[in-house]
């Protein structure tokens, strides 16, 4: 995605394009030149919620950057 994308409801769109709700962006923060989303993934199947933090670079004008995920016990 590109850095200007990198909203909450950017991010949300994203991961979840079709709405189910199986990924719901908590937070999404820019500290300088990185950008940190927390993001609960659900599963209706399941008894499962996990939260995970995104951190990755703000790139230049390129828009190109990886992101690196942690699990976390709370969003």
């Amino acid at each position: 995605m590109y850095a200007e994308d990198l909203t909450r409801a950017g991010v949300q769109d994203a991961l979840d394009p079709t709405g189910r709700r199986s990924f719901d962006v908590k937070n999404v923060v820019r500290e300088g030149d990185t950008m940190t989303v927390s993001v609960l993934v659900s599963s209706s199947g399941a008894a499962v919620d996990q939260c995970y933090r995104f951190t990755r670079p703000v790139p230049g004008a390129d828009g190109q950057g990886s992101a690196t995920a942690v699990p976390t016990s709370s969003c």
